[in-house]
């Protein structure tokens, strides 16, 4: 006979075998029913528009404005995030530009640094003179294979 367990036996046969309140009360099934806590941020910006970070999503489904891509921006301290759609990947510099703007204008602070994957719309001459123009630092993410 192989061992039972508490899910396959009817609760009326164990009505009077097992004390009420057993399963909740017990300390072992409390813990085995514990979710993990969301683990904290990693990065250690805490002020606004401290940290942004942005990347290229897609190629996806064409759009019903002819949009591929999509750029993510993502205000690290808030969680402020926004999806911009776009033709292509080149549009990305000029959609950046604009994101960084509105979040500068929204928040009343100056965006200080720019977290990117390295791809080659996000380190383009223009856009390097703009993020030294602006105070900007830009930061590229470890590279996966």
């Amino acid at each position: 006979m192989r061992p039972w367990r508490v899910s396959e036996v009817d609760t009326d046969i164990m009505h009077g075998y097992i004390p009420q309140g057993y399963f909740h009360d017990n300390p072992w099934c409390v813990d085995g029913k514990m979710v993990q806590s969301p683990s904290p941020r990693s990065s250690k910006a805490t002020t606004k528009c401290d940290l942004v970070h942005i990347d290229i999503g897609g190629p996806l489904t064409e759009s019903l404005g002819g949009s591929l891509y999509f750029m993510a921006a993502l205000e690290n301290s808030t969680g402020f995030i926004t999806a911009t759609p776009i033709k292509t990947e080149g549009m990305a510099p000029e959609v950046l530009k604009t994101r960084i703007k509105q979040l500068e204008t929204l928040t009343g602070v100056k965006v200080k640094r720019v977290r990117h994957d390295g791809a080659k719309e996000y380190v383009t001459n223009d856009l390097n003179a703009w993020y030294e123009d602006k105070g900007i630092t830009s930061e590229m993410t470890a590279p996966y294979k």
